[in-house]
């Protein structure tokens, strides 16, 4: 069975040791009740908990504070007891799903914890990054509750909140050198809440020597920013990228500089006015910073991080995979429909004939397009055209840039496997109505343990498989099950991947003739 490469075999051995020393002193000093309420004391402050479902939960802890906006942070304290029984604020948004119930504030560093039991027994941590672009999204949801991966497979689970944005990511260095990390704070925040988890997750009953990132969308394209933040590659040891291998997930200094332009006169502001811009009220900001999302500079998201050669030396696997990360073990993948879920308002797109499949498919191939639609057609004899748009449609976004980072990965030291989410529960019966399929997001549910008790037994079994593969990758740096099918670390000779559906099984070279076309086209 492959395991944690030498390096990050020696840390887990270090960290599970400081772990298994301390717990005993964590179980008499740090870890205690308040009736029936947990209590724990950390390095930064004690939180009082609840036990809700089998599992104990502790909510809205923060991790750090901004002195000001776009400052990086600096630790949380308190003094006394601090209740951690709802979420916390999550980041100011301009856009994005409005299913938060949650207030908004730029004091948004919190973070929520999923434990089985405060026993000091060191167990893995899997550390979550929510989507959302960079721009929109929030960990204080139910919707990312890790109750059940937590129960299931006896893991700690942490998801966090961090700064979005502008407030995330607005370059501001070139004007004051006091705004060095302002390209970059949101990014920061993240790797300030891995270095909370270090010095504070023991007293929950993880283990600060095993702890993996995973992520879905923005939130892939966060773990492939971390995954390049030498800072970041000390504070955890494992990752998964989960449709989040977008070919650029950062920008240049000269694209950070033209978007710091350009909100500046959003804003009425003069060019170099740092003062104002850090007075403009909140709503303001957000309304300017949608303003620019209405066109993205140069085709990019503006508020990824800032390439600076320092904290972000490069573009997270752009012409190679990052060097600081080459000791991680990693698994990268996609779904197999991601569109099909943002076009359930477009009836008609679920029955497109082949003029329609055309139509739909030239603002995203080009002159490519019907190149695209003879290869996948010879691929996939009987599919509708319907099937077609909505493959190609991910491919060329999602499925083509996993398959380059895959690559790039495997010339590294650690591992990398490959994964593709294929199950759909309704595909027999879906026909021409507008449905998710197994579209983006789709395998959250899987990994997560959020599947209804009503649900077929091989949508109970996609869930088992999922979040065991993902809950290893957490405990040993290896995805791999005694009892489950094999799977076995990507290269360019066979290129295995992990296919989740029906029938779960390791393919060869999956969905070659499409992976074929991609490649001759990059």
């Amino acid at each position: 069975m492959q395991t944690f490469s030498s390096l990050s075999r020696r840390q887990w051995l270090a960290g599970a040791a400081t772990a298994l020393i301390s717990a005993p002193s964590i179980a008499r000093a740090g870890v205690g009740v308040w009736g029936e309420a947990p209590v724990v004391r950390t390095p930064h402050g004690t939180v009082r908990g609840a036990s809700v479902n089998g599992a104990l939960r502790f909510l809205g802890i923060p991790y750090g504070n901004a002195p000001g906006r776009f400052e990086r942070c600096v630790p949380a304290e308190w003094s006394g007891i601090r209740d951690a029984l709802a979420f916390g604020p999550m980041s100011p948004q301009a856009t994005g799903p409005r299913e938060y119930t949650v207030p908004a504030s730029e004091a948004c560093q919190v973070l929520n914890i999923y434990t089985p039991a405060l026993d000091g027994k060191p167990r893995p941590v899997m550390f979550w990054l929510h989507g959302g672009g960079f721009q929109s999204g929030s960990s204080s949801t139910d919707r990312f509750d890790g109750t059940g991966l937590a129960i299931a497979h006896d893991v700690v689970v942490v998801t966090i909140n961090h700064r979005l944005g502008a407030l995330s990511a607005l370059r501001l260095d070139h004007i004051d050198p006091r705004f060095a990390d302002a390209g970059r704070v949101g990014m920061l925040d993240i790797i300030d809440a891995l270095g909370w988890v270090q010095r504070s997750i023991g007293a929950f009953g993880g283990d600060p020597g095993r702890v993996m990132i995973f992520g879905q969308s923005g939130g892939g394209g966060k773990v492939m920013t971390m995954l390049a933040m030498p800072e970041a590659c000390r504070l955890f040891h494992s990752a998964v990228i989960q449709s989040g291998t977008m070919r650029q997930t950062s920008v240049t200094l000269e694209e950070g500089e033209e978007t710091t332009a350009k909100l500046m006169a959003a804003l009425s502001l003069g060019a170099r006015d740092i003062d104002g811009l850090r007075a403009v009220p909140l709503e303001r900001l957000l309304a300017a910073q949608a303003k620019l999302m209405e066109v993205r500079v140069q085709g990019l998201r503006p508020w990824s991080a800032v390439i600076d050669g320092r904290a972000l030396p490069e573009q997270p696997f752009g012409a190679h995979a990052p060097a600081c990360s080459a000791h991680i073990p990693i698994m990268v993948g996609s779904t197999t429909e991601e569109h099909r879920p943002f076009n359930l308002r477009r009836p008609e797109l679920f029955s497109l004939d082949a003029a329609g499949a055309r139509a739909e498919l030239l603002p995203i191939l080009g002159e490519r397009t019907d190149a695209a639609l003879a290869a996948y057609r010879a691929a996939r004899p009987g599919a509708s055209e319907t099937d077609l748009y909505f493959a190609l449609s991910a491919d060329e976004m999602y499925w083509s840039n996993s398959l380059r980072v895959a690559e790039l990965a495997s010339k590294r030291q650690a591992p990398v496997y490959s994964f593709r989410f294929a199950f759909d529960p309704d595909r027999a019966t879906r026909g021409a109505k507008p449905s998710p399929g197994a579209g983006h997001g789709s395998e959250l549910a899987y990994i997560f343990r959020q599947i209804p008790a009503t649900a077929s037994p091989a949508a109970r079994q996609v869930s088992e498989l999922m979040s065991g593969a993902w809950a290893s990758l957490a405990r040993t740096g290896d995805p791999n099950v005694k009892g489950r099918p094999q799977w076995r670390p990507y290269d360019v000779a066979d290129r295995r991947t992990m296919v989740f559906d029906t029938v779960t099984k390791e393919t060869p070279d999956a969905y070659r003739a499409e992976r074929r076309w991609w490649e001759e086209r990059r």
